[in-house]
């Protein structure tokens, strides 16, 4: 039976079959492919939501498709590759509309969904290949802030949003990070009391901490870098 990709991408299966997918995936070649091509589906279905707004009466529509499919007599075990694919859009479709609608009313808080996994990686570069490691983040650009006042700590993922940690002055800051296809050119959202945000060649930024002008001037060594 084909495994349920979505809620295996986002860590919502339990462990015992979160191991076990995960051991089937190092033998089975086949397995790998099929996970490959829900990933590059999904990243496809995403982009397309993210730059071309979804009238609602459509998404309406389609949501009443697929729960149609969905009540159908099934037939054999294993769905129908393009009913399992119409599923996993339109779950697709919804999350990145909500992410889409959250980004533009507060572009301060990209961390809107769970935390699913931390690396504590040795170096900065260490923490941003692993972040990479994740279709959406293929393209984040290399950036460092490492030095002898800030030290890099763990890097961290969630559903839709990355994070790397940092110790600035005995405290914690983060730079948040969230795939937004739209932005092109380097946009400021301004700073405050939340924090710093922009965007820039195709992800936001949101950097959290103790606010001083250190902070404003490590958001514009990464905003020019």
């Amino acid at each position: 039976m084909r495994p349920d990709w979505d809620a295996y991408l986002r860590n919502h299966l339990p462990p015992a079959e979160m191991k076990e997918i995960a051991e089937a995936l190092k033998r089975d070649e086949a397995l790998q492919r099929d996970l490959d091509g829900f990933r590059r589906f999904r990243d496809q279905v995403r982009m397309a939501v993210l730059e071309e707004p979804v009238p609602a009466a459509r998404l309406k529509t389609a949501l009443g498709q697929v729960r149609a499919a969905g009540d159908a007599p099934k037939q054999r075990d294993r769905p129908p590759l393009r009913l399992a694919l119409l599923v996993a859009a339109a779950s697709v479709v919804v999350a990145a509309l909500y992410v889409r609608n959250s980004f533009e009313h507060d572009p301060f808080n990209l961390a809107r969904s769970p935390e699913v996994g931390v690396f504590s990686a040795k170096t900065e570069a260490e923490g941003l290949k692993w972040i990479r490691k994740d279709d959406a983040y293929r393209q984040l650009p290399s950036f460092s802030i490492s030095g002898k006042d800030v030290k890099f700590s763990v890097a961290r993922m969630g559903e839709d949003w990355a994070c790397m940690d940092y110790i600035l002055d005995g405290e914690t800051m983060r730079v948040y990070i969230a795939p937004n296809p739209g932005a092109k050119e380097a946009e400021r959202h301004g700073s405050g009391a939340q924090g710093v945000a922009w965007s820039k060649n195709g992800f936001s930024f949101a950097l959290k901490g103790k606010l001083s002008a250190r902070l404003v001037s490590i958001s514009e060594q990464m905003i020019k870098g």
